[in-house]
C-alpha cells in the first residue's frame, strides 16, 4: 500500500484549498481579503515544516482538519506568531481568532453568519 508522504499531502490540501475554505468559513466571506490568503500560504508552509510522521498520522487519522484549525487559531490569537506580527496587529481586518474556539474534546466551532458550526 503507497504511504504518502507530508509534502504530497500538503500538497493535495493545497489543491483543495482546504485551507481557504475554512478561512472562508471563518470569516463568513466567500473571497479572501489579501491578509487571509496570506494566512492561508503561512498555514501550508508551517505543515511542510512539520514533523513528517505528525503530518502523515494525522491525515491516516482524519484529524489533519482539527490541526489546521489549531494552527489558525494559533496564528490569530499568539502575539508572537508571524501572522500577528506581520497583520493582525497592523491591520484591524475579519478579527477570525475571536470566532474560531475550541470546545470541550478538542472539537472547534466557528461563529458565522448562520451561527456556530463546528468544523
Amino acid at each position: 500500500m503507497y504511504m504518502a508522504g507530508s509534502r504530497s499531502i500538503v500538497e493535495e490540501l493545497a489543491r483543495q484549498q482546504r485551507v481557504e475554505a475554512m478561512l472562508k468559513k471563518i470569516s463568513g466571506t466567500d473571497t479572501l481579503s489579501g491578509d487571509l490568503a496570506d494566512l492561508a500560504q503561512d498555514v501550508y508552509l508551517i505543515l511542510l515544516e512539520y514533523d513528517e510522521g505528525k503530518i502523515v498520522d494525522l491525515q491516516r487519522n482524519g484529524q489533519i482538519n482539527f490541526f489546521i484549525a489549531r494552527i489558525l487559531v494559533n496564528q490569530c490569537r499568539s502575539s508572537h506568531s508571524p501572522f500577528y506580527r506581520n497583520y493582525r496587529r497592523s491591520a484591524d481586518h475579519a478579527r477570525l481568532g475571536d470566532n474560531l474556539v475550541e470546545r470541550p474534546g478538542g472539537v472547534f466551532a466557528y461563529m458565522g453568519r448562520d451561527g456556530w458550526t463546528t468544523l
